[in-house]
């Protein structure tokens, strides 16, 4: 995750790694020029499956939110300080930020296909389940939308038939699928 994490308006570099004699995973911060931001790396449980930056609604700051194969997905500050932690018993493949209704959220997705949207605080706000899908990638858009408007999409892979295609599905704020509306008759002149 790239991001300015510690507020001197400079990009910072999120990284995270699998240690395997240790057999846990490490995320470190580094500032613009490529040094370690914490005097050591901040151990996580299980191999880091996503990365990325949060910002939520007013607050300045911005938040690193970490994904793990044990389904955990945890929430730190730019100094380390972790404010939440949530289990969603399935491995967590994608994590993004998107506009929700009270501002910004942190959603997240699974292998198995579910999809969890938290706030701040860690409360979750909704969640989906596709059913025989797995998450490949979440990707929100970068403006808030409006209400009938996509937040974010789900490119979604069949978990039964992994050699099928993916199909991308579009999402509101508040966690609903849109359907592609029916197209417009076009008159004849």
């Amino acid at each position: 995750a790239v991001a300015d994490f510690d507020g001197d308006g400079r990009d910072d570099i999120a990284l995270g790694f699998f240690d395997e004699i240790r057999r846990f995973s490490q995320f470190i911060l580094l500032d613009s020029n490529g040094r370690p931001q914490w005097d050591d790396a901040q151990p996580i449980s299980g191999r880091i499956t996503a990365l990325t930056a949060v910002p939520f609604g007013d607050d300045p700051s911005l938040y690193l939110a970490v994904g793990t194969n044990q389904g955990r997905v945890d929430l730190y500050t730019g100094s380390r300080r972790r404010i939440w932690q949530r289990t969603l018993n399935r491995p967590i493949t994608s994590l993004t930020a998107a506009y929700l209704p009270g501002g910004s959220g942190l959603i997240s997705g699974t292998e198995a296909g579910s999809i969890v949207a938290f706030n701040l605080e860690g409360r979750r706000l909704w969640s989906r389940f596709l059913e025989d899908g797995r998450i490949v990638n979440l990707s929100a858009v970068p403006l808030p939308p409006d209400e009938n408007q996509p937040a974010f999409s789900a490119v979604v892979a069949s978990a039964a038939r992994p050699d099928d295609p993916a199909d991308v599905i579009l999402f509101s704020q508040n966690g609903r699928s849109l359907d592609t509306p029916p197209p417009v008759a076009r008159s004849e002149a």
